[in-house]
């Protein structure tokens, strides 16, 4: 992977750290937001629908069979409209 785009993407997410989690391991943490345009971005709005995705998707080692398995879940419930 592209250093700029690792760089990025570790000060954008951070993982859960070690120890019992239900659901995966992979769990991200959701940073403290202060205001409404921290609440609102992409990385705050992203870490609830990825925690909440099952094991056996986020434990998928190729990007196409994780679009693929991606493709059949029900993701309306994070599809948001503000004014």
């Amino acid at each position: 992977m592209n250093t700029i785009y690792s760089k990025m993407l570790v000060e954008l997410f951070n993982l859960n750290g070690p120890g019992v989690t239900r659901g995966h391991n992979f769990k991200l943490v959701k940073p403290l937001c202060y205001n409404n345009s921290r609440l609102h971005s992409f990385s705050c709005r992203r870490i609830t629908c990825w925690n909440n995705l099952h094991y056996d998707i986020v434990s998928l080692t190729a990007v196409n069979d994780f679009k693929n398995a991606i493709d059949h879940v029900d993701l309306t419930n994070y599809l948001t409209f503000t004014h």
